[in-house]
C-alpha cells in the first residue's frame, strides 16, 4: 500500500466583484504546479522555461492505494482536468477535520487545522501577494516552491495527527462516517467535473 498527499498550486482570474475565480472550469486558467510526496513539479509559471515531467507524477499516482489532499475535491477535478488518472480512494483532511468538530464552527482551513493541532505549519509565504490579487504564475518561483512543498508536509502531518486520534476508542465509531464522506466526495467531484444537464425549456416555463 501507497499513501500520497498532494496539492496543486493554480492560476486564478478576478471576477467582476473582485473574487478570485480559481475554477478549473474557466477556461483562462491553468495549473501552475504539482506537489506530490517528495517531488515538485511546474507546469506554468513566468519563470518556468522546462517541460513538466509528467510522468513522474503519473508513476506515483499509479503505484498509490490512497491520495491525501486538504479540500481534496479542488485539487483532485485539477488532476482530472490536467490529463491525470487516479480512481482509488482519497481522503480529505479537511472533512476528517469537520467530522470531528461535531458541528462546533471552527475554522477548518489547512493553516487553522494545523495551529490547533500543534503540527508542521502551512506556510504564509504567499499571503501579500494573494492579497495583491496577484496570481500563482508571476509570484517568484522560489516563493511558490517553498509554499507548495511547505503544504503538502503540513497535510500530512495534520493526517498523520487525525489518525493518532481516530484510533482512540472514543474517537472509533466516526471512522464509517469519514470513510463514507471521503467516498462521497469523489461522486461529487465527478457530478462537478461532468456538469448537469439543465432543460431550458422547462427552466423558462419555471
Amino acid at each position: 500500500k501507497m499513501i500520497s498527499v498532494f496539492d496543486v498550486e493554480t492560476s486564478f482570474q478576478l471576477t467582476e466583484d473582485g473574487k478570485k475565480d480559481p475554477s478549473a472550469k474557466n477556461p483562462k486558467n491553468f495549473l501552475v504546479s504539482f506537489g506530490i510526496n517528495d517531488e515538485y513539479i511546474f507546469f506554468k509559471h513566468s519563470e518556468f522555461k522546462g517541460v513538466p515531467n509528467r510522468k513522474v507524477i503519473q508513476d506515483i499516482l499509479d503505484k498509490t492505494t490512497l491520495l491525501i489532499g486538504h479540500n481534496i475535491k479542488f485539487d483532485l477535478l485539477w488532476l482530472w482536468e490536467s490529463g491525470f488518472k487516479y480512481d482509488g480512494k482519497v481522503c480529505d483532511t479537511m472533512l476528517i477535520e469537520y467530522v470531528f468538530n461535531k458541528g462546533i464552527k471552527r475554522s477548518i482551513s489547512l493553516k487553522d487545522c494545523c495551529s490547533f493541532r500543534g503540527v508542521i505549519q502551512k506556510s504564509n509565504l504567499t499571503e501579500p501577494f494573494i492579497k495583491n490579487n496577484v496570481s500563482f504564475e508571476h509570484i517568484p518561483i522560489g516563493i511558490v516552491e517553498e509554499y507548495g512543498r511547505i503544504d503538502v508536509k503540513a497535510t500530512r502531518s495534520l493526517y498523520e495527527s487525525q489518525m493518532i486520534q481516530l484510533r482512540k476508542p472514543q474517537y472509533r465509531h466516526l471512522i464509517n462516517t469519514i470513510k463514507n464522506m471521503c467516498e462521497f466526495v469523489v461522486v461529487l467531484t465527478k457530478m462537478e467535473d461532468n456538469g448537469i444537464h439543465i432543460d431550458r425549456e422547462a427552466l423558462d416555463e419555471v
